[in-house]
């Protein structure tokens, strides 16, 4: 066996509703897609993973999971790999205190998650013409240019997000928002 090789051992099949096993598994395929292309092979064999849980049923080894079996095409469809703004966030995690050399603070995960709420209700597209980048102030800063072209630009912290856009010269500000549903659909339905 290589040693870039990942095994599972076959799982009972079980009602997985309110584990958190599901969410450990996504945790670790996210720190996997990091490094995408080292990790090509844990990264399909951990997203046949999570599928195979999530249907209640299991996988052993990547070669023990065909090529062409349903759940190797579901690994290898593009919907269901990250976003590039998913692992523009995740690679956030990797900075620590003093990223910038001038004391900025490590990126805090609760910034990286609320910017993640977002993220994941938009369209796929949408979402990987985001750019991502960390704040002085240890959140999360996205930027997009909307189909009018103006600029969108948001801010993400712990406890509130802000956004403004700008035509033309001119902006149009939404300072201190709490990451209610309503502002959260907004925002997404605005860069959506």
């Amino acid at each position: 066996m290589e040693e870039d090789m990942l095994t599972f051992e076959m799982v009972e099949e079980v009602n997985l509703d309110g584990v958190n096993a599901i969410a450990s598994l996504r945790d670790f395929l996210r720190e996997l897609a990091n490094d995408f292309t080292a990790y090509a092979r844990q990264f399909s064999v951990a997203a046949a993973m999570v599928f195979s849980l999530t249907e209640a049923s299991a996988v052993t080894t990547f070669e023990g999971t065909e090529e062409g079996s349903p759940v190797m095409e579901y690994v290898l469809t593009e919907e269901n790999l990250p976003t590039k703004a998913e692992i523009a966030l995740e690679k956030l995690l990797y900075l620590d205190d003093d990223w910038d050399g001038y004391g900025a603070p490590a990126i805090s995960r609760k910034s990286i998650d609320n910017c993640n709420k977002i993220i994941r209700l938009l369209p796929r597209q949408s979402a990987d013409s985001i750019e991502v980048l960390p704040t002085e102030y240890g959140g999360v800063q996205i930027k997009k240019i909307l189909a009018d072209g103006s600029l969108l630009s948001s801010d993400f912290g712990d406890d509130t997000m802000s956004y403004y856009i700008e035509k033309d010269g001119k902006a149009t500000y939404f300072p201190f928002l709490h990451y209610t549903q309503t502002a959260v659909e907004k925002l997404a339905g605005t860069l959506g």
